[in-house]
């Protein structure tokens, strides 16, 4: 079955979805300050950030960031949480700070003094923070008191990322002493002790749980996962994705995020069995993302030198990639998509010999342009594109290559 050139020169009468390959927008700070944490409300129009010095609040989905004063001395700030409907926290060098009025206004906390990486809150009362240290406390009446719950399971240990999925339930990871070493803790009594789950050899950086069975775990060009509740972890590699400061599964256990050195960051749509790269556009270390409540299309990431992105598509459901093959191809060609059949993603290839503008689309069986892969001046090269089903039904599709007076189709199928 093939498009006719009828049915193509009736497509222009159909509306077009365009993708992109970079959905990543930067946003305005007036920083240079490294940015390392930020969170949204649940049910308020606000997102908080921290790194540096600072406290930063935005009302206006990022076009505005606002930087918050809060009580001298200031510090080096890590991560923000949020607890509750308009309550957040605040945690870096010795210090904890509290807000009640979405970010408005902060307050010291009285807590240890140590250098706390990360925290989490089940809700406005009970929440723990971990760090530099083996050190990891919990309160259960809103900051009024703690209580230290000391590991003391390896020498040297830091504490970068700490989750619960409920009072009981909870995960750690981090780093100690011994090169290159790293490990996953859990708890089922609150924290009151943790046992190792799982080691590495390289540093694990960040962690999530979607629910109570089912976590990721972000480490050195590693992601893992576990659908046991912690007890038992798979690993991923990610080629070339150096360490990974950062993970999420916003909505559920399909469609999750991970980030972090110069700029790289990957997306899932398969729970985790594969991962591939999106366009930031941006140099600098990603240390933290959030997306909004009960979106997976919507979110930030920040990280070093003042780096600030939002999007509203989910970071771009693909990303082209240059093949390794530097060699100039003799001819135009489309390739076969790889899998075909696929569920959820599929890799279309093609060879353009001379500059050219090329122009790559997808199609449905009645000729609509659903989706606009690439659509810009392209070097001479072999290149490859990473194509997700996400929000398509099964059937058959087609997608057709455009480059000067070379045009080409190929059918491609989907199966759910």
């Amino acid at each position: 079955m093939k498009i006719t050139q009828t049915i193509l020169l009736t497509i222009a009468f159909f509306f077009t979805i365009k993708l992109s390959n970079s959905q990543w927008i930067v946003q305005s700070t007036g920083t240079n300050d490294n940015m390392s944490g930020v969170a949204c409300f649940p049910s308020i129009p606000v997102t908080l950030m921290t790194g540096g010095q600072n406290i930063f609040k935005t009302t206006n989905n990022g076009t505005n960031w606002i930087n918050i004063s809060y009580p001298a001395p200031t510090t080096s700030l890590q991560d923000v949480i949020i607890s509750g409907t308009t309550t957040a926290w605040a945690c870096g060098n010795g210090r904890i700070l509290k807000s009640t009025n979405s970010g408005s206004n902060w307050a010291v906390v009285t807590a240890p003094n140590r250098y706390w990486n990360s925290g989490y809150f089940l809700n406005d009362n009970t929440g723990w923070f971990c760090g530099g240290t083996d050190t990891v406390i919990k309160t259960t009446n809103g900051g009024t008191n703690w209580t230290v719950q000391e590991n003391n399971l390896y020498p040297g240990e830091n504490n970068y990322g700490i989750v619960f999925a409920n009072s009981l339930l909870g995960l750690m990871v981090g780093s100690y002493d011994t090169p290159n070493a790293g490990y996953i803790l859990k708890t089922i009594n609150g924290g009151g002790t943790w046992l190792t789950v799982f080691t590495a050899n390289s540093y694990i950086h960040s962690i999530t749980m979607v629910n109570s069975t089912t976590g990721f775990a972000g480490g050195t060009g590693k992601v893992y996962k576990t659908t046991n509740s912690g007890s038992n972890w798979t690993e991923t590699s990610i080629s070339g994705a150096g360490a990974l400061y950062t993970i999420t599964f916003p909505v559920d256990t399909l469609t999750g995020y991970a980030a972090g050195l110069v700029g790289k960051m990957y997306k899932t749509t398969n729970g985790g069995n594969n991962w591939y790269p999106l366009t930031t556009g941006v140099t600098g270390h990603f240390r933290g993302m959030d997306f909004s409540f009960g979106s997976s299309t919507t979110g930030y990431a920040v990280g070093t030198t003042g780096v600030v992105l939002r999007t509203t598509n989910g970071g771009g459901t693909f990303v082209e990639v240059t093949g390794s093959n530097t060699s100039v191809p003799a001819n135009y060609s489309l390739h076969q998509n790889y899998p075909n059949p696929f569920n959820p993603e599929t890799n279309i290839t093609y060879n353009i010999p001379k500059k050219q503008f090329v122009k790559l689309a997808v199609y449905d069986v009645a000729g609509r342009e659903i989706g606009v892969l690439v659509d810009e001046n392209k070097e001479p090269g072999s290149y490859s594109i990473h194509f997700s089903s996400t929000g398509l039904a099964s059937g058959i599709y087609f997608y057709r290559l455009t480059a000067g007076s070379f045009s080409q189709t190929k059918k491609m199928s989907i199966i759910k």
